[in-house]
């Protein structure tokens, strides 16, 4: 998403002078709390998934498991990312809240379902071997399936 967004923002550059001094500010923010962009490096920040990618794929019904799992994977990572940012203890904290913190808190608090619903139905044991199964206690058919498959192996 960094690279299409860049482009947007090449393509379709800034007019607002408040907006252009917000993204400058949000900016310096960064620029002078290393630390704080070392540990979100270290949180797995380069690891975030294309989550517009991700967006689109669902809309259009074309999402499987894997992808429900790359995006659940991502919206674990979501409260670190809000402590960490919380740490913040410089200039523009308000514009931190506003840009980034109080988005992540609406975001993590808008998939708790999502969470639930992924821990109730994939088997998050089988991600470890690169499987993408439904889990067999969510369905009493699975069930019977994986109990069969198993008896005749």
């Amino acid at each position: 998403m960094g690279s299409r967004l860049l482009l947007q923002w090449i393509k379709q550059p800034l007019l607002n002078l408040e907006q252009i001094t917000e993204r400058q500010d949000i900016v310096q923010i960064f620029y002078d709390d290393s630390s704080l962009v070392q540990e979100l490096r270290k949180t797995g920040l380069r690891r975030i998934p294309d989550v517009e990618r991700l967006a689109k794929k669902l809309l259009r019904n074309r999402a499987g498991l894997q992808d429900c799992i790359v995006l659940y994977e991502f919206v674990l990572k979501i409260p670190q990312l809000i402590e960490l940012l919380q740490t913040y203890g410089m200039d523009n904290k308000e514009l931190l809240d506003k840009k980034f913190i109080n988005p992540l808190e609406a975001l993590n608090k808008n998939f708790e379902q999502f969470i639930k619903l992924v821990e109730n139905t994939i088997d998050l044991e089988s991600i470890d071997n690169h499987e993408y199964l439904v889990n067999a206690d969510f369905d009493e058919r699975l069930k019977a399936c994986l109990l069969y498959t198993s008896d005749a192996a």
